[in-house]
């Protein structure tokens, strides 16, 4: 019997010969006529300098890659747009590219999104991980996992369980390097409430706002009951709705949007669709950027991310009338008001770019354990687990 013939690139095979040439001599041997022999000699030449063409076509596609063996490729597999422009440092490769490499075997990793549908690709090595990321939460992910068992090595969604943790923003303290977009535990500081009547900027912002509230609506889906919860708070306070679903146009961009808030608005509420835990949304992070009071509507322990006395969780009220109550005297009080943003002196840096680095730092430490393939028993159990997702807020709705 005659060897398997194949080609490796950075460790992995390249597609195998044909079967032809593995069992040519075999064929050849059995044939005693020298015309067809000779036939077959040719006909194996012409097969020889097509295959080597196609050889030499992949070595030349190789070396113009620059492919550093120290750096791990990793394959977005049909994902949404916006992951397209995600970054990974210096020691990862991204691509959306199937053809970048050779074959899809060769991709250290692939990506897999819950906000497409996911069909795993027909080849896949043994040492190649797979990963599973959401920014969503389960209670917006159609995909039937039943089907995923046993295909996911790592985890990286905004849990904090995850593999890689990987929320949608985060507050750091100004000592950290203003380059660092991974996230830190924070160790908050107590609140520090100076005398802000000395503090000229702040004074003026807080003096120049002339309405109460607003609530920029990007969905007009919900299944954390927002809708009833908004439409119950205006019944006692003025909340002014913008967006797609809302009643009023915001201007420009989302920053002119936010500064125009910033300007006129004493609250603003971040009212996610979902009430699960750790699950907060992009919109909050944006927020606190500028100098107004979120006013949060969700699952999430909001203590955990944002720095203590910097934000108002509607969930540790009983009742939407007490909170309108708090509300009412906090914007009625400019000295109490603007000790809600205390923090903004030791934690100037509100981060709200997601990036692939700590995906990239989990694959390169994967690579290293003993047993290189550690799959996710039951993908389905662990995402669509239904102590994650409350179907009703803790405050009362009246």
């Amino acid at each position: 019997k005659f060897p398997r013939f194949f080609s490796a690139f950075h460790g992995r095979r390249l597609p195998r010969i044909p079967l032809f040439f593995a069992r040519f001599f075999h064929e050849l041997s059995s044939v005693r006529n020298l015309r067809a022999s000779l036939g077959i000699l040719s006909l194996f030449a012409l097969f020889t300098v097509i295959f080597l063409m196609q050889q030499q076509l992949t070595a030349w596609q190789i070396e113009n890659l620059n492919v550093d063996p120290q750096k791990k490729y990793i394959l977005l597999y049909k994902v949404p747009p916006w992951m397209e422009a995600l970054e990974a440092g210096d020691e990862c490769v991204i691509t959306t590219n199937e053809k970048l490499l050779p074959s899809i075997e060769m991709y250290d990793a692939v990506v897999f999104s819950s906000e497409s549908q996911i069909n795993f690709p027909e080849k896949r090595s043994p040492d190649q991980l797979y990963v599973f990321t959401s920014r969503e939460s389960p209670l917006y992910t159609k995909n039937n996992y039943q089907k995923d068992l046993m295909q996911y090595n790592l985890t990286m969604t905004y849990r904090r369980d995850s593999d890689v943790f990987w929320p949608s923003g985060f507050i750091a303290d100004a000592a950290i390097d203003a380059s660092a977009w991974e996230f830190r535990p924070p160790k908050w500081k107590h609140a520090v409430f100076e005398k802000y009547g000395a503090n000229v900027k702040l004074t003026s912002i807080i003096a120049d706002k002339s309405k109460f509230s607003a609530w920029l609506k990007s969905q007009c889906t919900d299944k954390s009951m927002r809708i009833d919860f908004m439409s119950i708070l205006e019944n006692y306070i003025e909340i002014d709705i913008y967006g797609e679903c809302g009643r009023l146009d915001c201007p420009g961009t989302q920053d002119e949007c936010l500064e125009m808030v910033e300007r006129d608005y004493f609250f603003i509420f971040i009212a996610e669709n979902s009430i699960c835990k750790d699950f907060i949304t992009e919109a909050l992070f944006s927020a606190m950027r500028y100098y107004i009071v979120p006013v949060v509507y969700g699952g999430a322990n909001y203590g955990d991310f944002l720095p203590p006395h910097s934000f108002i969780d509607a969930n540790k009220f009983n009742r939407t009338t007490e909170l309108a109550d708090y509300l009412q005297r906090l914007a009625s009080d400019p000295t109490e008001y603007g000790k809600f943003f205390w923090w903004k002196k030791f934690y100037p840096q509100v981060r709200t770019k997601r990036t692939l680095r700590g995906l990239c730092r989990a694959i390169q430490e994967f690579s290293t354990r003993p047993a290189k393939t550690g799959k996710i028993a039951n993908i389905q159990s662990w995402w669509q687990d239904d102590s994650q997702c409350a179907q009703a807020p803790k405050i009362q709705l009246i």
